[in-house]
């Protein structure tokens, strides 16, 4: 994974958030999909506009495991831009593909003197649209101060519609998932809860599953002959976050009458900050959202994001850093399954305060990239 040791020059000066704003409305913040083979400088992308020589970039590949897995990424910078294509200063490590189930996108990754987020405004990813958004990346080579809220919690993966005898055919969708969009079935979708199969009688109803993501998510429950969501139990991502997903999403629910059951809900986004330092006193979430409440039965529920923090100094107050599950729909007849907790990782010279999940004891101290910090500008 090709990685920049270092936090930024300051180009894109202080970043101040005094109203509630989109990450994609922030002044030099560009996304677009793209594809490239390994060991070519060569990145072809879906629209050049607003790339320029000189920016850092993310490129993920945010779903498929065609050639790279779901949640590779690296860290590169642009050496120049031309129609369709941006030429990278070092070699691709993976091959990138962008067509159907696979989608990957390039992102430019700021770079900001300070960053400060006020109190009681939120600072939100862009919503996944299927190929691009879902995360916020950043560098700052300053101070990264947080007393409100940076959040891309249900910005992950698209909870699954549910079905009824009026729409669907009594089967709800699958959570959108690791391996690819959304469909009506009732398998489990890689990291995506499986949709609920309802029979053509009275009271046959069924709740979608949860997603995945750290864990399997949880199964929901099913009567009168109906067949709950499949459980999704593919593990995505790593403790060291060298593969970085999104939630996986909640699936559909079913029922034999007109009622509309509940939707699954959608899983977490992802943020990556590095900082020289960073304060929290607000929140930093990326969370799974619930599945949708239904007088008939409900959906499944979102896992959890990712979260990657790299800095000299951390302070990161009590579980104020999230990537939580949803829970499941209550169904009036039946409930759907839980998602799945998603990952945090923070590697920090110094680190005070705790998150939820609790980052790995590794993150501690960040050995090669603590010495690197205050010396490598790149």
């Amino acid at each position: 994974m090709a990685q920049f040791l270092g936090l930024g020059n300051g180009s894109d000066g202080n970043l101040i958030i005094s109203a509630n704003t989109a990450w994609n409305s922030v002044t030099g913040v560009v996304i677009t999909g793209c594809s490239g083979d390994s060991g070519e400088t060569g990145l072809t992308v879906d629209d050049e506009t607003g790339f320029s020589a000189g920016q850092k970039i993310l490129i993920i590949k945010s779903r498929g495991n065609t050639s790279a897995t779901c949640g590779a990424w690296e860290l590169n910078q642009i050496v120049s831009v031309s129609t369709g294509l941006l030429t990278l200063l070092i070699p691709l490590d993976n091959t990138y593909v962008d067509s159907g189930n696979d989608q990957t996108q390039v992102q430019t990754l700021p770079q900001f003197a300070t960053t400060t987020v006020n109190t009681g405004i939120t600072l939100s990813a862009s919503t996944w649209s299927g190929s691009i958004g879902g995360i916020i990346a950043f560098m700052c080579n300053g101070q990264t101060t947080i007393t409100g809220n940076i959040s891309a919690s249900g910005k992950g993966f698209i909870g699954g519609l549910a079905g009824s005898s009026s729409s669907g055919a009594r089967k709800g969708e699958c959570g959108e998932g690791s391996v690819g969009a959304k469909a009506r079935q009732n398998a489990a979708n890689g990291s995506g809860g499986g949709g609920g199969i309802s029979l053509a009688t009275t009271d046959s109803r069924a709740g979608g599953a949860g997603g995945s993501h750290s864990t399997s998510g949880t199964v929901g429950e099913a009567t009168g002959g109906a067949t709950a969501g499949a459980q999704a139990t593919t593990i995505t991502g790593n403790t060291e976050l060298t593969l970085m997903t999104f939630g996986g999403a909640g699936g559909g629910a079913s029922t034999d009458s007109v009622a509309l059951p509940g939707n699954g809900g959608n899983g977490g986004g992802i943020v990556i900050i590095y900082s020289k330092t960073l304060t929290v006193t607000g929140s930093i979430s990326c969370n799974g959202s619930n599945g949708i409440y239904s007088n008939a039965a409900g959906g499944g529920g979102g896992s959890g994001g990712s979260v990657l923090v790299r800095s000299q100094s951390a302070v990161l107050g009590a579980n104020l850093i999230t990537a939580v599950e949803g829970t499941g729909g209550t169904g009036v007849d039946q409930d759907g399954g839980n998602g799945a907790t998603g990952r945090v990782r923070i590697e920090s010279c110094s680190i005070t305060g705790t998150t939820n999940p609790a980052y790995p004891v590794a993150g501690l101290g960040g050995h090669a990239w603590c010495g690197s910090l205050a010396s490598i500008i790149l």
